[in-house]
């Protein structure tokens, strides 16, 4: 069996409703690559908005982790 890396971010492309609104695009799985250079998605979740999606899915490279949070001195990181 090849071995597979990490591609990209599969993401749905969800046009906004109105000419105002933005386009979204949220992430709904992963693409990795194996050695032969062919691409595999794994999906994780399909998208359920409003009617306006219509298949169309987008690939972008991989986004890190969510930065933490920085507190200030003094400011507690817990809700109240």
């Amino acid at each position: 069996m090849s071995k597979k890396e990490l591609f990209g971010d599969v993401c749905a492309f969800i046009p906004g409703a109105t000419a105002d609104d933005k386009n979204r695009y949220p992430k709904i799985g992963t693409a990795f690559k194996d050695d032969r250079g062919q691409i595999s998605i794994k999906l994780d979740t399909l998208p359920v908005s409003s009617g306006r999606w219509d298949g169309w899915v987008n690939i972008f490279p991989p986004r890190g982790p969510k930065p933490e949070k920085k507190t200030g001195p003094g400011e507690e990181d817990e809700p109240f």
